[in-house]
């Protein structure tokens, strides 16, 4: 007579040491997983709109007080260069009246030179007015004279054509002046033609 086996247990054994070592048997991405309840964000996530809004609006202000200084530099630019073209605008008009004013010096120079007769003071005196009347105009519009005789030799303002000896101006100085020159403003519109004391 055989012996039926017996059907074991197959209830499992739930003890707190059995759950520790099978949870210690589950992988670590898994047991994270279970006690996070979730996935982790991924590193270097976008920033959020409000912060992408706010670092537009930083850029576009920035680019706004770049083109305002530029407008304004641009501005201040045009003012100086309109006001050096009104400053030198009658350059040449102021050099081609010099030209009346040597031929007016001239005559004055003749008549004191020569013996003039009676009726030829009073035309004089009217060539001198006429003068007179020419270089205030001109000083007027910012045309001056250049000093020359007595003054140290500028090769910036006068132009020399020869050298002379002269015991009234140091050696180095202008000893005679051929013709004046003139600065318009701060500009030189003609050097002088003159002289230099021989040193």
């Amino acid at each position: 007579m055989s012996t039926q086996p017996q059907p074991s247990d197959a209830t499992p054994d739930l003890t707190p040491e059995t759950l520790e070592v099978a949870a210690a048997g589950q992988p670590e991405e898994q047991t994270k997983g279970q006690t996070d309840g979730g996935t982790a964000p991924a590193a270097g996530a976008p920033a959020s709109r409000e912060e992408e809004i706010e670092r537009q609006a930083r850029e576009t202000y920035e680019r706004l007080l770049r083109v305002s200084a530029e407008l304004d530099n641009y501005k201040k630019r045009a003012a100086r260069e309109k006001q050096e073209f009104m400053r030198y605008a009658n350059e040449k008009l102021a050099r081609d009246l010099l030209e009346s004013v040597d031929n007016l010096e001239r005559a004055l120079a003749h008549h004191r030179d020569s013996d003039a007769a009676e009726g030829d003071a009073a035309l004089a005196t009217g060539v001198e007015m006429t003068l007179k009347l020419l270089l205030d105009t001109l000083k007027r519009h910012g045309v001056t004279p250049i000093a020359a005789v007595g003054t140290a030799f500028d090769p910036n303002l006068h132009e020399a054509v020869g050298e002379t000896t002269s015991d009234t101006v140091a050696p180095g100085q202008v000893a005679e002046e051929f013709q004046r020159g003139y600065r318009l403003h701060d500009r030189l519109l003609r050097p002088s033609m003159v002289l230099v004391c021989r040193k």
